[in-house]
């Protein structure tokens, strides 16, 4: 009984450690190439892009050349997924798009999730586009959605081009002419299908105790005869 309760404590306590090791270790930014400055620094301009992903959402990470100090400018991130046809010709093909709206001056807030209808963008109210600045910066924002929303899936394949377009005031994913900044100026960034999935969360509540639970009772059967109870 009492080495069955020290079982249960155990595992108690390890999944509680990997609660605070997954939240910390949940996005790990991969970088993009990053886009050069043009002219005067302007709060629209993108300097720098990263992506990364916690195997429920795929964040990304943008930072503009000037801080804002009001609400402004707009930015949209084209998603040309491998594992669909078709998409925006318009827009590098891009099947989503995850709009900002006005970014504020600090903060987080909610955007608007648009996919190609084979004609026209439409906004999918079902699905939700999250933004918040990156902690201690006021040039840098994260942007994040569901794999799920835009159909990823572990089993397929086909790798995803992603590009990221900025505007100085709000304007709609269908926009060709007022476009301030694109990264990259021509194309797109590829992530591979590959690097996108990690251990979905809470897969490590699961399998890291389980594991340490399969050892501890091991280690019970084979070993425990050669020291007395304590």
């Amino acid at each position: 009984m009492r080495e069955s309760l020290r079982l249960i404590i155990l595992v108690f306590i390890l999944s509680v450690l990997v609660t605070n090791i997954t939240m910390v270790y949940a996005v790990t930014y991969t970088a993009f190439t990053a886009d050069p400055e043009e002219g005067p620094a302007r709060t629209y301009d993108i300097i720098a892009e990263a992506y990364g992903n916690d195997g429920t959402y795929l964040y990304f990470k943008v930072q503009f050349e000037l801080a804002k100090t009001t609400s402004s400018d707009d930015l949209h991130i084209f998603l040309d997924v491998g594992w669909t046809t078709g998409g925006d010709a318009n827009h590098v093909n891009a099947d989503y798009a995850l709009d900002t709206g006005t970014i504020p001056a600090s903060g987080s807030w909610t955007g608007t999730f648009y996919y190609w209808t084979g004609a026209a963008w439409a906004s999918d109210g079902s699905k939700t586009v999250s933004a918040y600045y990156t902690t201690g910066l006021t040039d840098t924002i994260e942007v994040y959605v569901k794999l799920s929303d835009i159909g990823y899936d572990p089993a397929g394949s086909g790798d995803m081009g992603v590009s990221f377009w900025s505007y100085d005031t709000a304007y709609l994913p269908g926009d060709t002419a007022n476009v301030d900044d694109k990264a990259p100026d021509a194309g797109v960034y590829t992530v591979s299908h590959a690097v996108i999935p990690e251990l979905p969360w809470p897969m490590p509540l699961v399998f890291i105790p389980a594991v340490v639970a399969t050892v501890y009772i091991l280690y019970r059967r084979r070993f425990r005869q050669y020291w007395p109870r304590m």
